[in-house]
């Protein structure tokens, strides 16, 4: 430790500000008993900065950070949300920055704290890639809703520990697992479940459409799929918990009903991005098989190609969304195409062609076709730099799978 001389923590850069969130993180889900053992740390000052960081909320300790670190341009927005006061005043008032700058050393490239949490954590490139994606911090804590429940609030904390500090997919599952209340009624298990589905829902939407945590997001829904939980009767039928993944069918399904109506009256950029993002989810979802959510893609793709765009804005996110579902589920809506089934007289009328489109409803090679020539279309008149660049890729698969 004596070999690194210590900088002011305004100092500090990029990398080292990646590894102090990330070790923050790590160090909020160790057991108390177990950090001094973990870390070996040679000064009560680290223990003492680690247990202040235990009792705030990972949100609030990245803007903390963000505000103490002007050098590091990865906090550029961040430091213009919106902490609780009360944490503010706690860090502040325990002289929080202080610690930091004196614990430089167990955050540095070299230093021991960092190797003894190679084994367990990823490294700092790994962290810009599955933890931060575009390397912009998300403000998740927003999504509560005015007078919410402590449960949301502990929602909130395991998912933007997750997006914004890189805890691990399987360390996430078992964080939201531990809020389940087993053995409770079932109606008081729909509710628990409804909540977490719909701040899910809402987490999704925050984050950009090509951003790597999306994945993430996905690989938390797997690893809670695989928890055996128990069985339970939601709406007359009996569920299992989490296998069965219940109520986040339905939650989608509401979610659904908040497509952008893109006649210009009203709708935003940040409305728009929101829905592109939830498509990204949906369809990297049904190429996971997590659900049978081929309603969604023929829904969008029936609203963005099938049916006429009445502004330019409304082109761009139809182009957009449409680009999500062929990036991610390319290969799944091809081959559903390429094997029509039957459909009853109810899947016939939800799954119906648009006005452009005289064909049969459901999935068809001649739908398909109808689809792959209407982005070839619209990808040429796209004029911004990343909604071409994400309808290219789209191009991409939709040529690979026609070979």
């Amino acid at each position: 430790m004596a070999g690194h001389a210590r900088m002011g923590v305004g100092e500090w850069s990029d990398r080292h500000a990646i590894q102090l969130v990330h070790t923050t993180s790590y160090l909020r889900n160790l057991p108390i008993d177990s950090q001094l053992s973990t870390l070996s740390y040679p000064h009560p000052r680290q223990t003492q900065l680690f247990h202040l960081f235990r009792a705030c909320s990972m949100h609030d300790i990245i803007i903390y950070i963000a505000r103490l670190l002007p050098s590091a341009t990865i906090f550029r927005r961040t430091r213009r949300l919106t902490p609780n006061p009360s944490t503010i005043s706690l860090l502040r008032s325990t002289r929080a920055a202080e610690l930091l700058n004196h614990s430089h050393s167990v955050f540095s490239t070299k230093s021991t704290t960092t190797a003894s949490l190679s084994a367990n954590s990823p490294s700092v490139s790994a962290v810009k890639m599955t933890g931060t994606g575009t390397g912009e911090i998300i403000d998740l804590h927003s999504l509560a809703a005015r007078g919410s429940s402590q449960l949301d609030a502990q929602l909130l904390d395991i998912l933007d520990a997750h997006v914004n500090a890189s805890t691990p997919p399987d360390t996430t599952a078992a964080e939201l697992d531990k809020l389940y209340p087993a053995g409770a009624s079932s109606e008081d298990a729909e509710n628990f479940l409804w909540n977490l589905w719909t701040l899910f829902e809402r987490v999704v939407r925050k984050i950009p459409a090509g951003d790597d945590r999306h994945q993430g997001l996905i690989s938390v829904v797997e690893k809670l799929k695989s928890i055996d939980r128990e069985t339970i009767q939601l709406w007359g039928k009996d569920t299992k918990v989490w296998s069965d993944l219940p109520m986040l069918g339905p939650t989608m399904r509401e979610a659904w009903n908040t497509r952008p109506a893109l006649d210009g009256t009203g709708q935003d950029a940040s409305s728009i991005a929101e829905w592109v993002s939830l498509n990204s989810f949906a369809a990297r979802a049904l190429s996971a098989s997590l659900q049978p959510w081929e309603n969604f893609a023929i829904w969008e793709l029936r609203a963005a190609l099938e049916e006429t765009s009445t502004s330019s804005t409304a082109r761009d996110s139809n182009l957009a969304s449409s680009s999500e579902w062929f990036i991610h589920a390319g290969k799944v809506l091809y081959d559903l195409g390429r094997h029509p089934v039957e459909l009853s007289e109810t899947d016939a009328r939800a799954l119906r062609t648009g006005e452009l489109l005289d064909a049969k409803p459901g999935f068809s090679e001649e739908r398909w076709k109808f689809w792959s020539a209407k982005m070839k279309e619209m990808a040429k008149q796209a004029e911004a730099k990343t909604l071409k660049e994400r309808a290219e890729k789209a191009l991409d698969v939709i040529m690979a799978l026609e070979k």
